[in-house]
């Protein structure tokens, strides 16, 4: 008998050793000048989003609703204590005035290892530290200049063709003059078409090519609330150190050996033939050949895998975000008819205005309600509803009026984007669709750290304008085109997929009418 009451101390004793490591954090707030969730509360503190119990968005303006007075408060990522800011002043101050305490993000999706050819997440510009990131951010912030954008916009209409060859086969097939399709898939197939002729260098037409590899891997890559990620994700916040020592990755590992093929093929294929072209991995290729020069006294770090992973990065961006702004906004001018008709008006003088030249980058630009469209759906939908900051070294918030105390190193630091674009402080009756908030009187009147989008400070999107090029092509292009209703299946209110959701954040898919516009 005395073996298994050996066992049972034993499991005993693990038991309380495990419950107090886990609790360690629990008074983390006490003494802290600070409102805070309590430790245990399942509703308020992330668990709710592993239990999927609520979306990334609704869990996002629920707490900053909930500490309507305060400019910072506390909660807890699982286990571990955040400080969420939100108070526009600190944050412009954290993001901006002194970025050099908060470089880093958290290691929310794991850890970098450069060892391992196939852990691709880990490698990403968004999960890279310190000088890392400096280096690798310096390497692609030139590929989205102006005079890029201007480029890789003309390669962006043959995607924007595709489009509408496609619906107006579907409807041909169909005899009538309207037909109805899932407005995700639509949206997705595009984004995914843009993504490999304009970064990835290759000319895809995913509405022919229904099944190709491309598309259907990186659908597969951007459902993070997938049962197996949520677990490795899991893992990365409570357990980071066995994480990092076993090297947890968040991508599948068919994914990772799929495009680090797909882009060593594509380096070796333009290589060889000495194709160059004003695509991103052209001038990846560039980079790589200088420091592998003589003439380079860098240390040749650049690799194919690097290359990979940066190339996915704006990838997974590019098609979770995009997708979800994209479907978001048509939804918006779906339900929004009068919305939808002056923009497709200030379409018609812009194509009027064109004559017979082609659509260019400047001409989009210089749209002044399309601009005012897609910034305020992006007010109403953000698909990361949330900025992530690492504290690098200890700092002090003040904000001269009386709240002081420290944020030391190794602490966490939370920017509710979607709570401040929906607060009626800022935005007033902010759930209502009103394009008006961004015309020339009003948009000088929001301030800088209340509308954040793309994130904020010198970690903030690297891509946004490549993003907004894409909406804008697409929208022209369906507009000029077609007029769209809602069908009998289309959801008043947009449907979100609950947990950790930051990519594929529309729950399902729904349809939306298309109807062919009259040529006068």
């Amino acid at each position: 008998m005395e073996l298994p009451y050996a066992l049972a101390l034993s499991w005993l004793l693990t038991a309380i050793l495990l419950y107090k490591w886990i609790t360690s954090s629990k008074d983390f707030f006490r003494n802290k000048p600070i409102p805070s969730v309590p430790f245990f509360s399942l509703r308020d503190n992330t668990y709710s989003l592993f239990l999927k119990q609520t979306d990334l968005g609704a869990f996002t303006v629920h707490l900053y609703n909930k500490f309507a007075g305060a400019k910072i408060f506390g909660i807890f990522d699982t286990i571990k204590p955040v400080f969420v800011v939100r108070d526009p002043e600190l944050i412009k101050q954290i993001t901006v005035k002194d970025f050099d305490h908060f470089v880093d993000r958290p290691a929310l999706f794991g850890y970098s290892f450069r060892d391992d050819p196939y852990a691709l997440f880990s490698k990403m510009l968004p999960v890279l530290h310190g000088a890392r990131w400096r280096n690798m951010r310096n390497i692609l912030s030139p590929a989205f200049t102006g005079s890029k954008m201007k480029q890789m916009f003309q390669l962006a209409l043959g995607c924007c063709d595709n489009v509408v060859q496609f619906l107006n086969s579907v409807q041909q097939q169909q005899q009538h003059g309207e037909v109805e399709l899932l407005l995700k898939d639509v949206t997705s197939r595009y984004g995914t078409d843009v993504i490999s002729c304009c970064l990835f260098g290759r000319k895809l037409n995913s509405f022919q090519d229904r099944k190709n590899k491309f598309y259907t891997y990186g659908m597969d890559m951007i459902v993070l609330h997938r049962i197996i990620v949520v677990l490795k994700m899991f893992m990365i916040r409570c357990f980071p150190a066995l994480a990092a020592k076993i090297k947890i990755d968040l991508l599948d590992r068919k994914h990772a050996k799929y495009f680090n093929a797909f882009v060593d093929e594509t380096i070796e294929d333009r290589t060889r033939n000495n194709i160059k072209g004003n695509t991103l991995i052209d001038m990846m290729i560039e980079v790589q050949l200088y420091q592998q020069s003589q003439e380079s006294a860098l240390p040749v770090t650049f690799t194919n895998h690097e290359i990979v992973a940066q190339l996915l990065t704006l990838f997974l961006a590019g098609s979770g975000t995009f997708q979800f702004s994209s479907v978001a906004l048509i939804h918006d001018l779906v339900m929004n008819p009068d919305v939808q008709q002056k923009l497709y008006e200030e379409i018609l003088q812009t194509q009027t205005e064109l004559g017979t030249e082609k659509l260019n980058f400047d001409a989009i630009q210089n749209m002044k309600y399309m601009e005012m469209v897609t910034l305020e759906s992006m007010r109403l939908h953000t698909s990361f509803s949330n900025a992530y900051r690492h504290c690098v070294k200890d700092y002090t918030v003040d904000d001269g009026n009386g709240l002081k105390f420290n944020i030391h190193q190794g602490s966490n630091v939370w920017i509710p984007i979607l709570g401040l674009h929906m607060d009626p402080k800022y935005f007033p009756d902010p759930k209502r669709f009103d394009p008006e908030r961004f015309n020339a009187e009003n948009r000088p009147n929001i301030h800088p750290a209340t509308y954040i989008p793309f994130g904020a400070g010198p970690r903030n999107c690297v891509a946004r304008r490549f993003g907004l090029m894409k909406i804008k092509a697409l929208l022209y292009h369906l507009l000029l085109n077609f007029s769209i209703t809602a069908s009998p299946n289309t959801p008043k209110v947009l449907p979100m997929n609950k947990a950790f959701a930051f990519l594929d954040t529309v729950d399902g898919d729904f349809p939306v009418t298309f109807k062919r516009r009259q040529k006068n």
